[in-house]
């Protein structure tokens, strides 16, 4: 059974996802880099069933909602998939030699609108 208030959430869930750079260096503050992060996130959707929504991008890490489509590729699959991706282009575009993201990216799922808003 489910708690009211988790239950719109259950049915198209928004996570709050955290991926931050290997050795937490000062890679992502470029506009190329920008531009190819946003470029991935939106053919996931297309490719993945993953939708990318707002972000913010820091200079080692970055922050960002997303919600997966029924047919979506499992959550663990799709974070592996654009940071692979992601790191060949961010490797080419700086020269900075893999591994661009650090394994591990932190994830959690949204269960109410004030959530959302803290976030």
């Amino acid at each position: 059974m489910h708690l009211p208030h988790v239950l719109p959430f259950a049915r198209t869930p928004v996570y709050f996802f955290t991926a931050c750079v290997a050795e937490r260096k000062s890679i992502l503050a470029c506009d190329d880099v920008h531009r190819t992060l946003v470029e991935e996130w939106v053919s996931s959707a297309e490719h993945d069933g993953w939708f990318v929504g707002r972000y913010v991008l820091m200079p080692d890490h970055v922050h960002f909602f997303a919600s997966p489509s029924a047919d979506a590729k499992p959550r663990a699959d799709w974070c592996k998939a654009w940071k692979s991706i992601s790191s060949r282009r961010i490797t080419t575009l700086t020269g900075v030699p893999a591994p661009i993201w650090q394994p591990e990216t932190f994830d959690h799922i949204l269960r109410s609108s004030e959530s959302y808003a803290g976030k």
